[in-house]
């Protein structure tokens, strides 16, 4: 049965027309294997695609961003708090470094005046 149309080919167009006809059988099954894979793919992305929207509340993108969004702002206000506190920590240490000397030296000149008198 598949000589038959090989034959019929001939009759028609001779031994090229049966080259094309081939061709086009086997180029046809190679679309058909690669839209095979290809629908595969498909799938697999498609997969991924709802895991993806699973991750989401609601499927609410929009909410998911600008809850980031919050969380984002909120540790950038820590941050700048942590450093307000350590440049207010420092600012006291130094100011208590002053008094401590000023003290120092007023007992210094002190116990001098006193030593004189």
């Amino acid at each position: 049965m598949n000589d038959a149309w090989i034959q019929e080919a001939r009759k028609l167009g001779g031994a090229n027309l049966v080259d094309v006809i081939t061709e086009l059988r086997d180029g046809q099954r190679t679309i058909i294997q690669q839209l095979g894979s290809i629908q595969k793919e498909n799938e697999a992305r498609d997969s991924s695609i709802a895991q993806l929207k699973d991750a989401f509340p609601a499927n609410d993108y929009g909410g998911h961003r600008r809850y980031h969004e919050i969380l984002i702002a909120q540790l950038e206000e820590q941050r700048k708090f942590r450093i307000t506190i350590k440049e207010k920590f420092i600012i006291s240490l130094l100011w208590m470094f002053v008094i401590f000397c000023g003290m120092a030296i007023w007992d210094y000149v002190k116990s001098k005046m006193v030593g004189h008198l």
